[in-house]
């Protein structure tokens, strides 16, 4: 599993090697490889730009292929050389770069840098490894910074959920949310696990447990996955847990439809006033009584404004 919060990633050096690609550190004569610091520099891709050694000419490389939505192909790949072209073949763009006399440095010695093909590649871009992925989001995000800001500037309140990863790597991407000042989404942490499991999910939340405490007043939000949930109340089981109105009602209408119950739902949800919220589901009773066991049953957690507490209100 992987974490992210404090610390810089600097990533592995096979995460940014293509399936074409047979160069590795071992190969390079003197190699000491490249600091984080390196991977994080603009990718500027000229005739005579210079790379500390072939990785870092290729990570370039690839970044530049990235973001400017194409894909290359390799005619050589060696210690001392590189030669590749566009994937499309009717295409003029090419590179040749080689190795300098100190037998560690990389020069891009010939670039033809114009794409004569109409080929763009948004999505599905090979070029797009765990590496590259994880680089440009921690540039973006300074984990630190961010633990910082969740616990001076933000309200002790916690949004937690995951998706699944598909492709090369599978698993599944959790993420940490806050709200700031401006009652904007704010990041606090993120995290790749092996499935949604309650191992996984309290490993994710003692990380971020040992990264922001537990704040005064502090609210968790989630779904209603039985897994977090567990993992909730293993690590944090003196907070209040909210559960998402949305996926509640998500679940709620499959069984009872249409607009009485939709809309005394969310009028339920939505009133701070807990005799106006008793009212409505009173209101849901009197037509459909199995509606409050069904609530009673599969949702137990707070879902309505007029029980929240007021710290995080």
């Amino acid at each position: 599993m992987y974490f992210q919060f404090y610390e810089d990633y600097c990533p592995s050096e096979e995460s940014y090697h293509s399936r074409y690609s047979t160069d590795s550190e071992n190969e390079l004569p003197n190699y000491e490889g490249e600091t984080c610091e390196d991977s994080k520099k603009n990718s500027t891709i000229e005739v005579n730009s210079k790379f500390p050694n072939v990785v870092a000419f290729r990570r370039d490389l690839n970044h530049h292929a990235l973001m400017n939505e194409f894909q290359y192909f390799i005619e050589k790949s060696e210690p001392t050389r590189f030669i590749a072209r566009c994937a499309s073949r009717e295409c003029e763009w090419r590179i040749h770069a080689s190795i300098l006399q100190d037998g560690v440095t990389f020069e891009v010695r010939r670039l033809i840098d114009k794409h004569s093909c109409t080929q763009s590649n948004k999505c599905g871009n090979k070029f797009a490894t765990q590496g590259w992925i994880t680089s440009v989001v921690v540039d973006k995000l300074n984990m630190m910074a961010c633990s910082k800001g969740f616990l001076l500037g933000c309200r002790p309140y916690l949004g937690l959920d995951a998706c699944h990863l598909k492709g090369k790597f599978n698993g599944v991407l959790a993420a940490a949310t806050g709200i700031d000042g401006n009652n904007c989404m704010y990041p606090i942490a993120y995290g790749v696990l092996e499935s949604e499991n309650t191992e996984s999910w309290a490993w994710f939340l003692r990380e971020l447990q040992r990264a922001i405490g537990t704040p005064n007043g502090l609210v968790i939000s989630s779904d209603t996955q039985k897994e977090l949930e567990a993992a909730i109340g293993l690590v944090y089981p003196s907070v209040e847990h909210r559960e998402c109105m949305r996926h509640l009602y998500s679940n709620f209408k499959k069984q009872f439809r249409g607009d009485f119950f939709r809309n005394n739902m969310w009028d339920a949800a939505k009133t701070y006033c807990l005799s106006e919220h008793d009212r409505l589901l009173d209101e849901i009773a009197k037509k459909r009584s199995d509606a409050i066991t069904f609530l009673n049953e599969n949702h137990k957690k707070i879902w309505s404004r007029s029980k929240f507490g007021t710290t995080a209100k």
